[in-house]
C-alpha cells in the first residue's frame, strides 16, 4: 500500500490530490539483499546495509497524464476509459538500518529495524491498456514524468521470525515540479536468510 501526503510527517495524511491516484491499486514492490556490517549488544543489535530494487506502481484511473511547461498535469476525456493506467517507477535502493532484538533471549526471534535509504530512479514508464475498435490496445510511454532522479527515505520495520511489517517514508517530494508529493508505503516484509522481500 502506498499513499501520498503533503508532509513528510507519517502521521499527517492530508493530501491535495494533485496526483489523482487510486489508493487501493497503488503499491510498492521490491526486494533487498542485506549484509551485516557489524553486531553489538552481544549479537542483539546489528548494523545492516545492502542493495535492492523497488517498483512504485501509481494507478491513475481514467486520468490522462500530460507535461506542459515542465509541469505534470492530469486531465479527463469521456472517450478514455482504460482497464489499466499505471505510472511505474523503478529504483535502485541502498539502505542503512540498525536492527535491535529487544527481547534478550538466547534465540531472539523478534526485531525492530530503524534507518534510512537512498533511492535512485532507473526507469519510469506509463502503461495504459484499453479497448479500441473492439481490440485491446496496450501502450508504453517512457520518460521522466517529472520524477526526481533520487530521494531519501526513512524506515521502520518490525519482524517476528521471518515475517513482519515495513514502513517507508520519503523525506522529500518524489516529483521535481512540486515540493509536496511525499510518498508513504507500508505492507508485509518477508525475510529469507540474507534476502528481504517487501510488497
Amino acid at each position: 500500500l502506498s499513499l501520498f501526503s503533503n508532509s513528510s510527517k507519517p502521521w499527517d495524511t492530508k493530501y491535495s490530490n494533485r496526483i489523482p491516484y487510486e489508493k487501493i491499486a497503488t503499491n510498492n514492490i521490491g526486494y533487498t539483499l542485506y549484509k551485516n556490517l557489524f553486531k553489538f549488544l552481544n549479537n542483539h543489535g546489528a548494523v545492516l546495509t545492502g542493495i535492492g530494487v523497488q517498483s512504485h506502481n501509481i494507478s491513475l484511473g481514467n486520468y490522462i497524464t500530460n507535461i506542459n511547461n515542465n509541469k505534470l498535469l492530469f486531465t479527463t476525456d469521456s472517450l478514455f476509459s482504460p482497464s489499466k493506467n499505471k505510472l511505474r517507477c523503478n529504483y535502485f535502493q541502498a539502505p542503512l538500518l540498525i536492527s535491535i532484538k529487544p527481547l534478550l533471549l538466547r534465540k531472539p526471534r523478534f526485531q525492530v529495524q530503524l534507518g534510512t535509504s537512498f533511492s535512485f530512479r532507473v526507469k519510469s514508464i506509463l502503461i495504459t491498456k484499453e479497448v479500441e475498435a473492439r481490440e485491446w490496445s496496450k501502450n508504453k510511454t517512457k520518460r521522466d514524468f517529472m520524477l526526481n532522479q533520487y530521494y531519501f527515505n526513512y524506515h521502520v520495520n518490525i519482524i517476528f521470525k521471518n515475517i513482519g511489517v515495513f514502513s517507508q517514508f520519503s523525506t522529500s517530494s518524489i516529483f521535481s515540479d512540486n515540493a509536496n508529493d511525499y510518498l508513504f508505503s507500508t505492507g508485509v516484509v518477508i525475510s529469507l536468510s540474507l534476502i528481504h522481500i517487501s510488497e
